[in-house]
This record gives structure tokens, C-alpha cells and sequence, in this order.
């Protein structure tokens, strides 16, 4: 399987992007791509193909994505990526920050935070939730730590994939784009 990176800045191209493209491509080798498609099979029969729920469905199955990505990521190259990683877990512990991605990107800039928290959780390594769980109360919009809650107990609902040398099997599967429907569903309001 061969695949293509690409950029559009090569200036500000760091060790750590390819690192996660690896990760990335290597999820898709696994069998990733073939969950994404039935996960969208299954969001399109849901909303009757409807246009303005192409963000959510694309939304949904790249946030599972950067979950295994994430923890491939972690598990792999966790001195490589402890950079992005402490980069990222700063910006989830102010407020102000949380509140203003929650203003721009709503539920999925919050499922943002739990993606990471989660993929840190399959690698087993450090996530800085206590203090990222009182930035959030610290939030004057309730909707941030309601919807965080809510992402984190369907996201726990993931199987680990460890196995990095054997397809992702077919309960995992199945298991995987239930839990990308119930995410769509969730935002949406639908009943997949």
C-alpha cells in the first residue's frame, strides 16, 4: 500500500506531523478506511443522505480516526510527540481557551479534548484531566462540560487496538462504527 503526504507548507512541517501521517496510514492499513465507509453507509441510510449533515458524518468518523491515530501515535512515538502533545493539553487547560473553541467548532472542538484524553488513555500515557475537567467547569457555558461528558463515556465505549500487525477483526469493527453512529447521532439529534 503506498501513500501520499502532502503540504502546503513544507516551512512549518515538523517530525512529529509525519510521525502521525505514519500513525495515520497505518490505521488505514489495519482496515480503518473499510469502518469509515460502513460507518458513512450507515449515517447516510440514518439522515436520508441529506446535505447538512456532512459535516457531522465527516466530523464523527474523524474524531474515532484521530483517536487510534492519537494512541498509535503515542504509543510509538511518545518522545516525538510529547511537543504537540503538551502544546495541546495547554491550550485544554485555560478557560478561555476551551470556551473559545467550543464558540468556534462547538461540539467538535470539544470532542477535540476528549479525543486526545481518550487516545491518551489506549496508550497509557499522562493526560492532564483534573485540570482540564476545572477549566471546563470554569466555563460560563454549561453546553462545554455537558457535551464532554457525554463524548468521553461514548468514546470509553472503543475497543484498544494494540495489535498493530493484525487487521482491526470484525467485532472491533462493528464495534467502531457503532460507536461513530451513536457520536453522529448524539450531535445531530437523529436516531441511527
Amino acid at each position: 500500500m503506498n501513500h501520499t503526504i502532502s503540504y502546503s507548507n513544507i516551512n512549518s512541517l515538523e517530525a512529529v506531523d509525519i510521525f502521525h501521517e505514519m500513525c495515520k496510514a497505518r490505521l488505514d492499513e489495519l482496515g480503518y478506511t473499510t469502518i469509515e465507509n460502513a460507518a458513512l453507509n450507515a449515517i447516510r441510510d440514518c439522515c436520508k443522505n441529506d446535505p447538512k449533515y456532512i459535516r457531522d458524518a465527516n466530523s464523527a468518523v474523524a474524531i474515532i480516526s484521530e483517536v487510534y491515530t492519537n494512541a498509535l501515535l503515542f504509543s510509538h512515538f511518545l518522545q516525538e510527540s510529547e511537543g504537540k502533545r503538551d502544546e495541546m493539553f495547554r491550550k485544554f487547560t485555560s478557560s478561555t481557551a476551551l470556551a473559545s473553541l467550543y464558540l468556534q467548532m462547538d461540539f467538535w472542538g470539544i470532542a477535540g479534548v476528549s479525543y486526545y484524553k481518550t487516545a491518551s488513555d489506549i496508550a497509557k500515557t499522562p493526560f492532564p484531566k483534573s485540570q482540564v475537567e476545572k477549566a471546563i467547569e470554569q466555563c460560563e457555558n454549561k453546553a462545554v462540560a455537558k457535551d464532554y461528558n457525554v463524548i468521553n463515556a461514548l468514546l470509553s465505549q472503543l475497543p484498544e487496538i494494540s495489535n498493530t500487525t493484525t487487521p482491526i477483526s470484525d467485532t472491533k469493527s462493528i464495534n467502531i462504527i457503532s460507536v461513530i453512529v451513536e457520536l453522529f447521532s448524539t450531535k445531530t439529534g437523529l436516531d441511527c
